[in-house]
């Protein structure tokens, strides 16, 4: 396969920086995910992985750990991480997810 090109959103730096100056914690549980999503770009989705579901033209999946989770698109040749958040409650949570599938439509529509 080849390599996915990565979209870089604004908001979703500002979410990376503010997470990582959090705490040790969640910037370690960043840090794997961002990981992760880089094994994405070189070697495409994990045969393993559900997509959570499909908005416009993309497959939006989820990435949950211990304090963080991150929500990243896949459309095409292309990958964006669209939301990066503390885990909270379910409420938040699903919050998030809203926004995420906001982004995901608004980047791959």
């Amino acid at each position: 396969m080849k390599p996915l090109q990565d979209l870089w959103l604004p908001e979703v730096e500002t979410e990376y920086a503010a997470l990582l100056a959090r705490s040790r914690d969640i910037g370690v549980d960043v840090g794997n995910q961002f990981r992760a999503f880089e094994h994405l770009l070189k070697r495409g989705p994990d045969a393993a992985w559900r997509a959570i579901d499909y908005i416009g033209s993309a497959s939006l999946y989820a990435m949950y750990a211990r304090h963080a989770m991150m929500f990243f698109a896949v459309a095409h040749q292309q990958a964006a991480i669209v939301k990066w958040t503390v885990v909270g409650t379910e409420h938040q949570q699903r919050v998030a997810l809203a926004e995420a599938k906001q982004r995901t439509l608004r980047v791959f529509p």
